[in-house]
């Protein structure tokens, strides 16, 4: 689905959690509107997940730091003059 080696970079100074981090983006990638149970393969998969995200050395701001040099370093690959980031703020009651 998507290119995830850019978050083998994530910062939380440890290499088997950045391997879990983008097999986790794959995972979730395939289905992003499932759950976590329903994205993995299987319930050692989804327990894993789990364990990531309960890890202390993981956290959001490390994730949306990768996030945002990779969307970056796409914007001036692409040699593109501008960027439209449009942003849906509709909301479901």
């Amino acid at each position: 689905m998507g290119n995830f080696e850019a978050y083998r970079e994530i910062k939380v100074n440890d290499e088997i959690l950045s391997q879990r981090v983008e097999t986790t983006l794959e995972q979730l990638s395939q289905d992003p509107t499932a759950s976590v149970s329903g994205a993995c393969k299987d319930p050692h998969q989804a327990k894993a997940v789990y364990r990531l995200i309960g890890n202390e050395k993981f956290t959001p701001q490390a994730l949306y730091e990768i996030s945002r040099e990779e969307t970056t370093r796409q914007i001036l690959e692409s040699g593109v003059n501008v960027v439209l980031i449009p942003q849906d703020t509709t909301s479901l009651n």
